[in-house]
């Protein structure tokens, strides 16, 4: 990515610098990756050794109903699937 910075001074010393509003926000989605990336990372390190959990099991201990909403090609080699997951009703 090139950016295109516009530096501001105020007595002889850079004091602001301003980017297109577009480079902004790419360099915002960056960041923004990098730190998803990072937490992931550390929750990898702190659950290594740990019995993974069954997707249905997790869909039934936090109440979730999937529905389908689009399947292309077979999930099974390498297509993929569109679930949309909503929380189960409650009775009281």
């Amino acid at each position: 990515m090139k950016l295109h910075p516009q530096i501001i001074q105020k007595e002889g010393k850079n004091e602001f610098m301003v980017l297109p509003f577009a480079e902004f926000e790419a360099i915002t989605e960056i960041l923004e990756n990098y730190e998803d990336l990072r937490e992931l990372r550390e929750a990898k390190e702190q659950a290594a050794g740990q019995k993974p959990v069954p997707l249905h099991e997790v869909i039934a201990e936090l109440g979730l109903r999937p529905k389908l909403l689009a399947c292309r090609g077979n999930a099974m080699k390498g297509g993929s699937l569109i679930v949309k997951f909503t929380r189960n009703a409650t009775t009281s």
